[in-house]
């Protein structure tokens, strides 16, 4: 890019030289917008993959809580 740059306009580094720090500084602006995008992603990934396990647990606790108590009333009605 910079052989091409010469050739349009002449021996100019100092110009090379703002250009590619301009074009390093969006770079990095982009690449951190992308990072900052992809994190937010990943933050509402995380709560509904929790908010599915607390679903199963929920699920799991209100199947297993009537078969306890079911077996706790057979073990108290053989015990009178």
């Amino acid at each position: 890019m910079q052989n091409l740059f010469k050739k349009w306009f002449g021996d100019q580094s100092d110009i090379t030289e703002e250009l590619e720090i301009a074009v390093d500084r969006e770079t990095r602006n982009v690449s951190c917008k992308k990072s900052k995008l992809e994190s937010g992603a990943t933050a509402i990934e995380y709560a509904l993959i929790a908010s599915l396990i607390a679903v199963a647990i929920i699920g799991a606790t209100q199947a297993l809580g009537t078969n306890v108590s079911d077996t706790f009333n057979a073990v108290s009605g053989q015990l009178q």
